[in-house]
C-alpha cells in the first residue's frame, strides 16, 4: 500500500553493485465466581482476540478503498517505470496523507465496537524497561526477517525489487528527510491497519488466529503489487512475520519500529550507495 514498504536487503544492494562494477490458572474451588475472575484477569488482547474489532461493513469498505488505491498505485508505478520518472519528496506527501486517513478510519471503526486505541494497538508502556524490551525485540526481528526473506527469495527465485522501485527512492537530502517521515508513517499506519485491525478482524470472522494472520499477510502482499513481478509474494511472507510477532507479543509496537526502520534504511542506504556510484540511481 505504501511505497515505503520495500524489502531491499544488503546482499541485494551488493548484487546491484556487482552489475555496475517475531496462564491464568483458575483457583482450585472451580466456582463460577473464580471463572469470572479468571476472565477479568486476562489481558484485553487475550479476552477479545477472536471478537470483531469493527462492524463488518466498516471492514468491507476499507478493503474496497484499499483495492482501489492499490490498483491506482500499480498503474502509476508501471507508468513511472515506463517513462523513467524519478520521484521527489513531493510525491511522498499524498501517500502519507492517505495512510493517516486510513489509520483514523480504522481507529473510528474500532471505537464503534468500544475498543480504544490502546487496546487496538497494544497496552501503553508502563516502565522504561518495557520500552527497551520492545526496541530489542524489534531489532532482533528486523535482522532475522532480513535473513529469512533473503532465503525465501533465493528459494523462490524472486529477484531484488530494486529495479522496480528505484524511481521512488530518495535522491536528495530533503527527499531523505521526507522519506524517513513516510517510513515512520508506514510503520505506524500499516501495522495498525494490517495487524491491529485486519488480522484481528479476519481471526474473529474465521474463529482462528492463524487464519487471521495468513489472510492479513495475503492482503498486505497484494497491497504492494505496485512493486511488480513476484515481490507481492515476498511481501506476503514479510507480513506473515509481522503478524506472528503481533500475535505473540499482543502489541504492534515492536512491529511498528521494525517496519519503520526497514523502510527508512532501504531509502537511506540506496541514496548513499547511489551517490558513490555503487548502484545505478
Amino acid at each position: 500500500m505504501s511505497p515505503a514498504t520495500i524489502v531491499i536487503s544488503p546482499w541485494n544492494l551488493l548484487k546491484s553493485r556487482r552489475h555496475v562494477n517475531n496462564s491464568h490458572t483458575p483457583s482450585p474451588s472451580g466456582t463460577q465466581n473464580s471463572n469470572a475472575a479468571a476472565l477479568q484477569s486476562e489481558k484485553p488482547g487475550d479476552a477479545r482476540a477472536l471478537q470483531p474489532v469493527a462492524p463488518a461493513w466498516h471492514t468491507l469498505l476499507l478493503l474496497i478503498v484499499m483495492a482501489g488505491y492499490g490498483y491506482l498505485s500499480f498503474t502509476r508505478a508501471a507508468h513511472a517505470r515506463a517513462i523513467h520518472a524519478v520521484y521527489t519528496y513531493r510525491n511522498y506527501f499524498p501517500t502519507m496523507i492517505i495512510e493517516w486517513i486510513l489509520f483514523a478510519y480504522v481507529v473510528f471503526g474500532a471505537r464503534r465496537k468500544g475498543i480504544g486505541i490502546k487496546e487496538l494497538l497494544g497496552p501503553r508502556w508502563s516502565r522504561g524497561k518495557a520500552i527497551f524490551t520492545d526496541i530489542g525485540i524489534a531489532a532482533i526481528f528486523w535482522i532475522v526477517s532480513l535473513f529469512a526473506l533473503g532465503t525465501i527469495a533465493q528459494l523462490l527465485h524472486i529477484p531484488s525489487a530494486l529495479s522496480n522501485v528505484k524511481f521512488m527512492m530518495p535522491q536528495t537530502p530533503l527527499d531523505m528527510v521526507v522519506w524517513v517521515l513516510l517510513s515512520f508513517t508506514a510503520g505506524i499506519c500499516e501495522e495498525a491497519i494490517f495487524r491491529a485491525y485486519l488480522q484481528r478482524q479476519f481471526a474473529a470472522w474465521t474463529r482462528s488466529l492463524p487464519i487471521g494472520v495468513v489472510l492479513s499477510a495475503a492482503v498486505f502482499g497484494a497491497a504492494h503489487s505496485y512493486q511488480g513481478g513476484r515481490q507481492p509474494i515476498l511481501l506476503g511472507f514479510y507480513g506473515l512475520m509481522f503478524g506472528i510477532l503481533a500475535a505473540v507479543r499482543k502489541t504492534t509496537k515492536p512491529g511498528m519500529m521494525a517496519h519503520a526502520f526497514q523502510d527508512s534504511a532501504s531509502g537511506v542506504l540506496f541514496n548513499i550507495l547511489a551517490k558513490h556510484n555503487l548502484i545505478h540511481p
